[in-house]
């Protein structure tokens, strides 16, 4: 009679204990599972908008945003007239030169007005935002641009490819994203074969400057009022 009741013990210990774990997964547990989830979610969503710097968010930006990124370098603007850049590719196919030596001091400051243009006009000075520039290494580039709005900062790393200018590394204020919409539309205004057709024969980035192979014969003569006289320069 004893070993009969043991054995009965046996039988419905683990029925028990097979309830209790059951009721681990019952319907209110499962829906702190999903809020946890939820809650996790919607936090990381906003730390990295936060990062993004597109929008001010309390708490959240002066912590992973602070005063927004810098550049790698910076470089002091050199203040030139419009017409700047096309009398230096004139000047050189005029004397027959094949290449043409442009500072990134030049370039930060066409950068600059560049984000500061409304219809290609200029804003006012007081709607005007600073630091917006082009730094120049052996084989690469960093742009950093501040737009006007939103106010947040993009840096990209511009590599030379075996056809055209490519983004290697692209960060939207402290956020690195993603690259690929970004070259889709560098293969648009970056192009060496578009390029070829205007004249130039290749670019070469080093410290501080880029190096512009032309042909001269390309550039003799007036061009049509706003044509650049390099597809991917800013004007």
């Amino acid at each position: 009679m004893t070993e009969e009741v043991k054995n009965e013990n046996l039988r419905v210990k683990p029925t028990v204990q097979s309830q209790r774990k059951q009721s681990c997964f019952n319907f209110r547990n499962c829906c702190f599972c999903c809020l946890g989830i939820l809650i996790a979610l919607i936090i990381s969503a906003l730390i990295l908008l936060s990062l993004s710097g597109l929008v001010r968010i309390p708490l959240l930006s002066p912590l992973f945003y602070g005063n927004g990124p810098s550049p790698s370098r910076i470089v002091t603007p050199q203040t030139i007239d419009d017409k700047y850049i096309e009398n230096l590719f004139k000047t050189a196919s005029n004397n027959n030169q094949t290449q043409v030596v442009i500072n990134e001091n030049v370039l930060s400051y066409l950068v600059n007005n560049y984000v500061n243009k409304e219809n290609n006009v200029l804003v006012p000075e007081n709607e005007r935002t600073t630091g917006s520039q082009i730094s120049f290494e052996n084989g690469s580039a960093e742009l950093f641009l501040k737009p006007r709005s939103p106010r947040t900062a993009l840096t990209i790393k511009i590599i030379p490819a075996q056809s055209r200018l490519m983004a290697q590394r692209f960060k939207l204020g402290k956020l690195r994203t993603p690259v690929f919409a970004l070259n889709m539309l560098f293969s648009q205004y970056f192009d060496f074969n578009s390029m070829y057709t205007s004249g130039i024969k290749s670019i070469q980035l080093e410290k501080g400057r880029v190096v512009v192979t032309i042909d001269p014969a390309m550039f003799k003569g007036d061009r049509p009022e706003g044509e650049a006289p390099i597809p991917f320069i800013p004007h």
